[in-house]
């Protein structure tokens, strides 16, 4: 069984894949980019 999940998605579709590890107890990493600054 899946122990951890690594998120390398944003808005909505993270947001569902969070919620679901939470309901399994899954431990997870989201992966961000920062936005650049110039």
């Amino acid at each position: 069984m899946l122990e951890k999940v690594v998120i390398a998605n944003r808005g909505e579709i993270a947001l569902r894949i969070l919620r679901a590890c939470k309901e399994l107890a899954l431990k997870r990493l989201q992966c961000i980019q920062l936005p650049t600054v110039n």
